[in-house]
């Protein structure tokens, strides 16, 4: 059942709101596949205004979800999928992915894996490393 109202009380001009949305979406989703920049570049000055124009895609994502399909909204919460996304959508991630700042782990150490379960901040942050000059990320999915 959808609920229109997310979007407008109007049901009329609910609907003319969500078809817009969809298109936002789907030209983002373009943009995003035919790798071209996908933060807006007007409104962005440093990394972090580019991480907040991506969330505002990602929070307009959900609500147009909640709107067609309060059903799949809550699966899609349930599963992590919004918090994951808006995880990787961070300052911290983007300084993983450009700055390539990653540790070494010892590989001989005894309990390894509940070490770089402790830094991951109770499975909410993601654990960069460098194994055999191969890059690896650590993140806890459930």
């Amino acid at each position: 059942m959808r609920r229109l109202s997310v979007i407008d009380n109007k049901p009329i001009e609910a609907r003319r709101k969500l078809l817009n949305l969809l298109k936002e979406i789907r030209d983002y989703r373009n943009r995003l596949f035919h790798h071209d920049c996908i933060w807006i570049k007007i409104r962005t000055v440093d990394k972090q205004t580019a991480i907040e124009s991506i969330r505002e895609k990602i929070n307009l994502i959900e609500k147009v979800i909640t709107a067609i399909s309060p059903v799949t909204n809550r699966a899609l919460t349930v599963w992590g999928m919004y918090e994951n996304a808006r995880r990787i959508c961070s300052t911290a991630e983007l300084s993983i992915y450009t700055n390539l700042n990653y540790q070494a782990p010892n590989i001989a150490t005894p309990g390894l894996l509940g070490q770089l379960m402790l830094q991951t901040n109770e499975g909410k942050e993601t654990v960069p490393m460098m194994l055999q000059n191969e890059a690896y990320v650590f993140y806890k999915l459930r």
